[in-house]
């Protein structure tokens, strides 16, 4: 998965999640479909890694996978770090910021258009 089709699904996904969490669960502060939407995101966040991580040539263990999927904010800057080395490391952690602040954006949005449909 190439990191625009990675990036477009995770803006997807925070539009659909905000829209559910406020159409569905207004106020709640964690609704019960944040959980699936949280595993599409995990899943889209494990296919661009194992993408990634075949055009570098990086060898995955099992131990990295199973922090990628579970605990992806703390072992992606990881993963960055050991198939990039210090600077690259560094530039794609920072684009990884980026990148939630845009699934913020998205999340936020989608709870808009929710808001302004039960109105």
């Amino acid at each position: 998965m190439s990191i625009t089709i990675a990036l477009l699904c995770l803006i997807v996904i925070g539009v659909l999640d905000g829209f559910a969490s406020q159409y569905f669960y207004p106020g709640v502060g964690f609704p019960p479909t944040s959980l699936w939407f949280s595993l599409a995101i995990a899943f889209v966040g494990f296919a661009w890694y194992v993408r990634d991580s075949n055009l570098r040539k990086y060898k995955r263990n099992i131990f990295l996978n199973i922090c990628i999927i579970g605990f992806g904010l703390i072992a992606l800057p990881y993963y960055f770090f050991r198939s990039r080395g210090l600077k690259g490391g560094l530039l794609a952690t920072l684009v990884l910021l980026l990148v939630l602040v845009i699934w913020t954006i998205a999340l936020m949005s989608g709870e808009q258009i929710a808001l302004l449909l039960q109105k």
